[in-house]
C-alpha cells in the first residue's frame, strides 16, 4: 500500500462525515461513527 491509497481512504472516510452534515474537526476521534448514525437514523424505511 502506498501513499495513493492512504490518501484516497482519507477522502472516502471524510466524505462520510459530511455527507452528515457535519464539519470535521481535528482531535475528535468519534466523528466516523457519529456520521454513520445520523446517517442510519434518518434513512426512510
Amino acid at each position: 500500500m502506498d501513499d495513493d491509497y492512504f490518501d484516497m481512504l482519507q477522502e472516502e472516510l471524510c466524505s462520510v462525515v459530511e455527507a452528515s452534515g457535519a464539519s470535521l474537526e481535528k482531535g475528535r476521534n468519534d466523528q466516523l461513527l457519529t456520521a454513520l448514525r445520523a446517517l442510519l437514523l434518518s434513512r426512510k424505511n
